[in-house]
């Protein structure tokens, strides 16, 4: 439960505003991120024998997955497009490792709780 509601809390908080949007390229990139973001967050939490390379890694390969059912099912394939989608799956693979080394999140009850720590 305590999963569910750090997820959805993120993806309201995280998920982009796509009103400003008025090309394919930032349509991509707003995409790309959200998901890479969002798979990291859950194998930063689940995937404990997963180092933080493979963390990214994984993140990007799935956070641009949508992208590239989008790219294939369109009439003509667009590199640039796909090209952003990875990009942007790694950058919110990057920011999902960095926000979580230094946030925790827990739930207890009805509260929740965001924590910033960092150790010096």
């Amino acid at each position: 439960m305590k999963t569910i509601i750090g997820l959805s809390l993120l993806l309201v908080v995280f998920s982009p505003s796509l009103s400003f949007a008025d090309d394919s390229f930032t349509l991509h990139a707003a995409y790309s991120t959200t998901f890479g973001f969002l798979t990291d967050t859950l194998l930063f939490y689940q995937a404990e024998n997963l180092n933080v390379g493979q963390r990214i890694l994984v993140s990007t390969v799935v956070g641009s997955l949508p992208g590239l059912v989008k790219e294939a099912t369109d009439e003509k394939f667009c590199y640039g497009d796909y090209a952003v989608d990875i990009g942007g799956a790694a950058i919110g693979a990057l920011i999902g490792e960095t926000l979580w080394g230094y946030m925790s999140v827990s739930a207890s009850g009805d509260q929740f709780f965001i924590r910033l720590h960092n150790k010096f």
